[in-house]
C-alpha cells in the first residue's frame, strides 16, 4: 500500500542525503555539452511539412543510410498505433559499418512502421461503417496518412543530428513496398528492456524491479538528454515526455529519451495557434464541474469533452497546465512532464494512483487555480520536494533548465554513492 511505499522510499531517499546536500534549485552546473546545431532544419519547420517531406525524399535517393525490406527480418512486434506499427527486427548489413550498441544487440533495432493509406483505411472499414460514410472517410484518412508522413520526416530529419548518450539512437530510413506503393520506416535503436511505462505500470510492487537509486539515475538520464535537446541551436521541445517514451536500452538499462513524432524546433511552435485557439474553444464549451472533482470526486469521465486524447500536443497526464490550457508554451513545457516522470519513479507507480481521477481530470486540474500536483510524501527529503516543486511550478519562467536539474539529481545519487 501507498504507506509501506513512501516508508521503503523515504528511508532509501534518506540515506542519500547523509553525506551530500543540494544548494537551491537555479544554481550554476550541469552537462555542459551543445545540442545539435539544427539551423538548417529551421526552413522546413517554418514553410511548412511538404518541405520537410521533400528534404527527406531526397535525403533518402542519395544517402547511404538506408535499408530495404530484404535487410530487415522480423522477430516480434513491439507495438502499433492507429498510424503505424513498431517491430523488432534483425538487421543484415554487410559491408556496413554499424554502431557499437547495434553490434552488441546481435544487430537487433527497432523498425517504426508508417501503415499504408490503404491498411489505415481498410481498419476504419472494418468497424462497419456506414456506406454513405466512406467518401467522407477516404478523404480523412487520406488527409490523416499525409499528417503523419509529415510527422515521420520531421522525426528522421531530427533525429538523422542527435546524438546523445541519453537519446535513443537514429541508425537509419527503411523502405517498403506495401500494396504498390512505397512505404518508410525508422530503424532505431532497440531497447531490450522496453520502456519506463513497463516498469512503472507493472501489475505489482513485486514485479517493478528497479530501485530508488535506479529510479535517480533514470532520472538524471532523462535530464541530461532533455538538457542536450533543449541546447540545440535552435531548442527542441519534445512535447510528449511521458514513461512510454523513455526506452531502457543495453545491459546497463540506460535511459533514453525517444519518439520524436510531436517534438518541435522552439522556433516554429507559432505554428500551433491554430490548434491552440480550437482547444481553448472546445475548453470553453465543456461542461466538466471542476468543483465536484475538488470535492473528492472526479472517478467518471470528467475532463474537457472537446479536447482530443492528445490534448494540446502532448499526453494529458503528463501535459504542462499551460499547455493544456491551449496558450503559448515554450521549452520550459517539458520540464512539467520530467517532474511528474521523476514522481513516478521515486513512487514506483502511477501518479494519482488510487486517486480515480480520468486523465482529463488530471489535465484540468493542474491547469486550475487549483494547480494539481502528486501528493509528495512529507517525509521525503526538502532536496527532493524542491527540485519536484521547481520543475512543476505553475509559472514556466519559474522552471529550471535541465542542465541544472541533472546536477541536482546528480548529488543525490552521489550522496547515494558514499552513504
Amino acid at each position: 500500500g501507498f504507506g509501506v511505499v513512501c516508508s521503503w522510499t523515504t528511508s532509501m531517499l534518506s540515506g542519500m542525503f547523509k553525506k551530500a546536500s543540494l544548494g537551491a534549485v537555479g544554481g550554476s552546473g550541469g552537462s555542459r555539452s551543445r545540442g545539435a546545431d539544427l539551423r538548417d532544419l529551421v526552413p522546413n519547420f517554418v514553410q511548412g511539412s511538404d518541405q520537410s517531406f521533400r528534404k527527406l525524399r531526397a535525403n533518402i535517393e542519395k544517402e547511404d543510410d538506408v535499408f530495404y525490406a530484404e535487410q530487415l527480418t522480423r522477430v516480434a512486434k513491439l507495438g502499433e498505433g492507429g498510424f503505424g506499427v513498431v517491430y523488432k527486427c534483425k538487421l543484415e548489413a554487410k559491408g556496413r559499418v554499424l554502431e557499437d550498441y547495434v553490434v552488441a544487440s546481435g544487430n537487433m533495432v527497432a523498425v517504426k512502421q508508417l501503415k499504408s493509406r490503404a491498411q489505415i483505411l481498410q481498419e476504419h472499414l472494418s468497424q462497419g461503417l456506414p456506406p454513405s460514410d466512406a467518401p467522407s472517410l477516404h478523404e480523412r484518412v487520406a488527409a490523416q496518412h499525409t499528417d503523419a508522413m509529415h510527422e515521420f520526416a520531421h522525426e528522421v530529419l531530427m533525429l538523422k543530428k542527435l546524438k546523445h548518450p541519453n537519446v535513443i539512437g537514429y541508425i537509419g530510413c527503411a523502405v517498403f513496398t506495401v500494396g504498390g506503393s512505397e512505404e518508410l520506416a525508422l530503424v532505431l535503436e532497440f531497447s531490450e528492456h522496453g520502456s519506463l511505462k513497463e516498469m512503472i505500470t507493472a501489475p505489482s510492487k513485486m514485479a517493478r524491479a528497479f530501485t530508488v537509486s535506479e529510479g535517480l539515475r533514470w532520472a538524471c538520464d532523462i535530464a541530461s538528454g532533455m538538457a542536450f535537446l533543449h541546447r540545440c541551436i535552435p531548442p527542441i521541445i519534445h512535447r510528449d515526455l511521458k514513461p512510454a517514451n523513455i526506452m531502457l536500452c543495453g545491459p546497463s538499462r540506460i535511459a533514453k529519451v525517444a519518439d520524436f513524432g510531436l517534438a518541435s524546433l522552439e522556433i516554429s511552435k507559432l505554428k500551433d495557434e491554430a490548434r491552440s485557439l480550437s482547444i481553448k474553444a472546445a475548453r470553453s464549451a465543456s461542461s466538466t464541474n471542476l468543483e465536484a472533482m475538488a470535492g473528492g470526486g472526479g472517478g467518471g469521465s470528467g475532463g474537457a469533452k472537446g479536447v482530443p486524447p492528445t490534448g494540446g500536443v502532448g499526453s494529458l497526464r503528463y501535459m504542462a497546465p499551460e499547455n493544456f490550457r491551449g496558450e503559448a508554451y515554450t521549452h520550459t513545457v517539458d520540464q512539467y512532464s520530467f517532474a511528474v516522470i521523476m514522481y513516478e519513479l521515486l513512487m514506483r507507480e502511477r501518479a494519482y494512483e488510487g486517486m480515480f481521477l480520468s486523465a482529463e481530470s488530471i489535465a484540468e486540474g493542474a491547469a486550475s487555480a487549483r494547480a494539481l500536483r502528486p501528493p509528495v510524501p512529507a517525509a521525503w527529503p526538502e532536496e527532493v520536494t524542491r527540485l519536484l516543486a521547481a520543475c512543476w511550478h505553475a509559472d514556466p519562467g519559474r522552471r529550471p533548465p535541465f542542465k541544472e536539474v541533472a546536477t541536482a539529481i546528480g548529488a543525490m545519487l552521489d550522496g547515494s554513492d558514499e552513504a
